[in-house]
């Protein structure tokens, strides 16, 4: 009932610095949450009071005061927060709280109490009350490794092995082989070979974990919260009746009940189930471990016993509770008792990491960071500054006097940020400073209460981008092809971040312009640098023109001509394509000589049809001449 809550390391409340790139010359201011160490470090409640650790190492408690089991040095209520006076150079690891005082395990490995001493159980050799801690008087050459503070009674592992008990004893809850009270430390007698590896007190009956495996129970039994098969008192420690082939691997013990994880995932309760604190669907009583029925396909995995209800964080990540609801100490949102596991109403976003239960009232870390209760508030054991009950919606934040956070400095690759600022809405800034381009790791230095704290490092949390230079552009040169054949026209670009080239065609000498689709004998190359141009009687006499564009502006070339040439082809019959001679006809005896003329190619031109027809009238004469030579002489 009295376990302490552990809680781990800091979080930040958002995921990355904002925003997360920038220019490598430096000077963008970046955001980072502020780093939230968690409201306590471990935290106990006890019957009407609470006792935290802060991560400063300091000791806090509040609520119910009238036995000084606040350790403030009065006698006080407060619901909230107050300081414990610790002993000088000491401060407190390890806290228990239940009944009406409170214990502690020191830096020094002492073990201090303080608050209620009417049966001893501040084990300091008294039976005076102390609303400061004081030590306990622990066997010669021991230490206490474990404490759990019980109704009246307190309960410790010792650094030799052995379980020690001190205070009330009318119930043999010490488990000495007596029922007397004792002010100092007493060993309990386990079984024979057997040493206790956990401990769970209750208000009048104890629990153990053996070496063996088994667990075992002593003190009160009325409701057979023992768990023994028996409704009989014991004070020497007794086996639990375990289900066959089951072990418990997890104990916590209530006012007249006790509950337990077993090996087999299932959980177990035993002894009072008048308020339906079993959780088994029934409100009979039972002195052997019974079943709790949990929600479908869920499993508990931390559990917590109150005076008498109960609390479970279950497989699924929720917060389980069932019993008593008098006070609103279910957390469900009503004032209704449950036999049966009911869901805890956490609030939006957030799940309960740690519980720990009080007589009728709950803490819980949330994993937010925060710290939560519901419940009896009569004496301001909650800790939220009134003394009103609370039965959710959403369980309150208690008030904790968080020590400060200051962030002490940012880097960025490892050089400091400059102009660091809080900006009064748990974030900070500051300006980057200059980088070569690439991802670096953020680093967040910072203190709490004063004290360093571990660097909190965003892993390649922030992109330096070079430093952006607008787009130059060259200009492409005139092009002449002949019609059907390729040709390119080309670019060069410069500018960060690299720009995009697209081209454009101009059918009317410049006047006007449109994408380069717009010819489709154009195909840019995929950087864009270069334009494949297949010449034809269409695109002929079109301009062309380039433009760079990045985030920093554009840049246009002047505009290309494309010229297509139309050359014609003269067929040789025996050098290959070109012009025909006339042939030679030497053998004939006809006065008027044929010839003949083959021109190939698409649409000669005028000048090149009349040179054609001049060479073949001046062959045609000479041929004629040689004939009438010829005629001459053979006369």
């Amino acid at each position: 009932m009295s376990a302490a809550l552990v809680w781990g390391s800091a979080t930040a409340a958002q995921a990355i610095p904002l925003p997360d790139n920038g220019p490598e010359a430096g000077g963008t201011t970046v955001t980072v949450p502020e780093p939230q160490g968690p409201t306590f470090a471990t935290i106990s409640a006890g019957f009407l009071q609470s006792v935290a650790i802060l991560p400063d190492n300091k000791a806090y408690a509040w609520g119910w005061n009238s036995n000084g089991q606040l350790g403030n040095g009065t006698n006080t209520d407060t619901n909230v927060p107050v300081l414990v006076q610790t002993p000088s150079g000491v401060t407190f690891t390890h806290v228990s709280t239940e009944g009406s005082h409170s214990l502690a395990v020191g830096s020094d490995g002492n073990t201090y109490a303080w608050g209620h001493n009417a049966y001893g159980q501040l084990g300091n050799g008294t039976n005076t009350d102390s609303n400061v801690p004081i030590l306990v008087q622990a066997p010669a050459g021991v230490t206490f490794t474990t404490v759990d503070a019980g109704g009246y009674y307190s309960l410790a592992i010792g650094s030799d092995g052995n379980t020690y008990a001190w205070g009330h004893n009318a119930y043999g809850q010490l488990g000495d082989g007596s029922s007397t009270n004792s002010n100092v430390p007493v060993m309990v007698l386990p079984p024979a070979g057997v040493t206790f590896t956990d401990i769970a007190a209750g208000t009048i009956h104890s629990l153990a974990i053996g070496s063996d495996g088994n667990t075992y129970a002593w003190g009160d039994n009325v409701s057979g919260q023992l768990g023994d098969g028996t409704n009989t008192d014991s004070n020497v420690p007794l086996l639990v009746q375990a289900p066959a082939g089951v072990t418990f691997t997890n104990i916590t013990a209530g006012i007249y009940f006790s509950l337990a994880i077993g090996s087999d995932g299932n959980t177990y309760s035993w002894g009072d189930n008048l308020f339906g604190n079993l959780g088994d669907g029934t409100n009979t009583d039972s002195n052997t471990p019974v079943l709790v029925q949990t929600p479908a396909d869920v499993t508990f995995a931390s559990i917590s016993a109150g005076g008498d209800f109960s609390l479970a964080i279950g497989s699924d990540g929720n917060t389980y509770s069932w019993g008593n609801n008098s006070s609103g100490q279910l957390g469900d949102g009503t004032n209704t008792n449950s036999n049966l596991p009911l869901l805890v109403q956490t609030p939006a976003g957030v799940t309960f990491t740690n519980i720990t239960t009080g007589g009728d009232f709950a803490l819980t870390f949330g994993s937010d960071g925060k710290t939560y209760s519901w419940g009896n508030n009569l004496e301001g054991q909650l800790g939220d500054g009134t003394n009103v009950n609370r039965n959710a919606p959403a369980p309150v934040l208690v008030l904790a006097p968080v020590p400060e956070v200051v962030v002490t400095g940012i880097t960025f690759g490892g050089l400091d940020g400059t102009n660091l600022a809080d900006n009064g809405d748990e974030t900070w800034s500051v300006d980057t400073p200059a980088h070569a381009a690439g991802q670096v790791d953020v680093v967040v230095f910072w203190t709490l209460g004063g004290v360093p704290q571990a660097p909190i490092t965003y892993s390649s949390g922030f992109t330096y981008s070079p430093t952006p230079v607008a787009p130059t552009i060259t200009n492409p040169g005139d092009q002449t092809v002949a019609n059907g054949k390729t040709t390119a026209f080309s670019v060069e670009i410069t500018g960060t971040p690299t720009a995009t080239v697209t081209w454009e065609v101009s059918r009317d000498s410049g006047s006007t312009w449109e994408a380069i689709t717009a010819d489709q004998g154009a195909t840019p190359s995929p950087d864009g640098l270069t334009l494949s141009i297949r010449g034809s009687k269409t695109n002929g006499g079109f301009h062309y023109r380039a433009t760079a564009t990045n985030n920093v502006g554009s840049a246009t070339s002047q505009s290309a001509r494309l010229t297509v040439t139309q050359q014609p082809v003269v067929t040789d019959p025996v050098d290959g394509p070109g012009t025909t001679n006339p042939g030679d006809n030497a053998g004939s005896t006809d006065k008027n000589v044929d010839t003949a003329l083959e021109i190939t190619g698409s649409d000669p031109d005028l000048g090149f049809l009349v040179t054609a027809l001049v060479t073949l009238l001046l062959g045609a004469g000479l041929v004629t001449a040689n004939l009438a030579a010829r005629q001459r002489i053979t006369r």
